[in-house]
C-alpha cells in the first residue's frame, strides 16, 4: 500500500480536509472484510468524501457536525443502540502524539518544498508495531524486537 503524500501544516493549525482521492489512496476502508461491509458503519465528522467512499464500498456512514457542537450520534442496530463518534480515532492519535516527542522535527525542507519528515513515518510505524504486540514481558518484547530486526536485514 502506497502512503499518499500529505501536505505539511504548521503545528496547531487546522489540517486540510481529506479528499475522496486521498481516502481511496490510503485503501483504509478496503481493510474491512467484504462479508462485514454491509453491516459496518463509517463514522466521520461531516466530510462528504468519507460518506462517498463508504457508499462506494457498500458501507453505511454516519456523521456529526462539530460546527454545531455535535460530537456523538445515536445509531440503532438490530440488537442495540450505539453512541457513535470519532473519539476512538481521536484516542488512538493521542497515543501517537504522546509517543512522538514534541522536539522531533515534523517537516523536512522549507517553504514550497516542505514535506513530512521521514522520521515521523518511522516513528508512527514503530508505535503501530509496539501497539500490535500488546503488553509483553520485557524478555519477550526483546525477543520480538530481535526477530523484527533480523527480518529487516
Amino acid at each position: 500500500m502506497a502512503i499518499p503524500s500529505l501536505p505539511v501544516t504548521v503545528p496547531g493549525s487546522r489540517p486540510p480536509t481529506e479528499s475522496l482521492q486521498g481516502i481511496r489512496e490510503t485503501a483504509l476502508l478496503e481493510h474491512a472484510p467484504v462479508s462485514k461491509r454491509s453491516s459496518s458503519i463509517v463514522f466521520s465528522d461531516g466530510n462528504r468524501a468519507w460518506q462517498r467512499a463508504a457508499k462506494d464500498m457498500r458501507m453505511r456512514s454516519k456523521s456529526v457536525s462539530h460546527q454545531n457542537k455535535e460530537w456523538t450520534k445515536s445509531v440503532r442496530s438490530a440488537k442495540r443502540t450505539l453512541l457513535a463518534g470519532t473519539q476512538m480515532i481521536d484516542r488512538a492519535w493521542q497515543s501517537v502524539k504522546l509517543f512522538i516527542d514534541t522536539n522531533v522535527p515534523r517537516k523536512a525542507k522549507h517553504g514550497e518544498h516542505a514535506q513530512e519528515s521521514p522520521l515521523i513515518r518511522d516513528l508512527v510505524a514503530q508505535h503501530m508495531w509496539r501497539q500490535s504486540l500488546g503488553t509483553l514481558p520485557p524478555n519477550e518484547l526483546l525477543q520480538r524486537l530481535g526477530e523484527a530486526f533480523r527480518s529487516s536485514q
